[in-house]
């Protein structure tokens, strides 16, 4: 995760004041980022919000969503709120398989695997983690 520093705010002012929506995504990201990084976790969840509302206005297709489908799952995660962080791991998950990022299809394999794991479903679990050996 990223650590605060006026660098990144000042990034996130930059971009925000774009009239291109993914910069501006991008800024409401950064700046979920950092509210995240305060644990002021309604804040980033707000912001992270905006960015995805703004990314599926770009009408790129639902691989522009991979970074912040990842943000708001550690944001849930780190809420103890797995059931949630779940859904946007397996939203990830999806998108990454479908466009052949095997890079981030990884990423949201060991997500799952471990949001599994977290709630004691160990079967569950195993099944994402092999993935990871595919």
């Amino acid at each position: 995760m990223k650590q605060q520093n006026i660098s990144d705010s000042v990034i996130a002012a930059t971009l925000k004041s774009s009239t291109q929506p993914k910069c501006v995504a991008e800024a409401y990201d950064i700046l979920g980022l950092i509210k995240e990084d305060k644990n002021d976790f309604d804040s980033a969840m707000y912001f992270f919000k905006q960015a995805e509302t703004l990314l599926k206005q770009t009408g790129c297709g639902d691989s522009v969503l991979i970074k912040i489908y990842g943000d708001i799952a550690m944001l849930f995660y780190k809420k103890g709120d797995f059931a949630n962080a779940q859904v946007y791991s397996l939203q990830l998950l999806h998108i990454a398989e479908r466009i052949g990022d095997v890079y981030q299809t990884a990423i949201a394999n060991t997500m799952v695997s471990q949001l599994f794991n977290e709630i004691n479903q160990t079967e569950k679990a195993l099944v994402y983690a092999r993935n990871l050996m595919k």
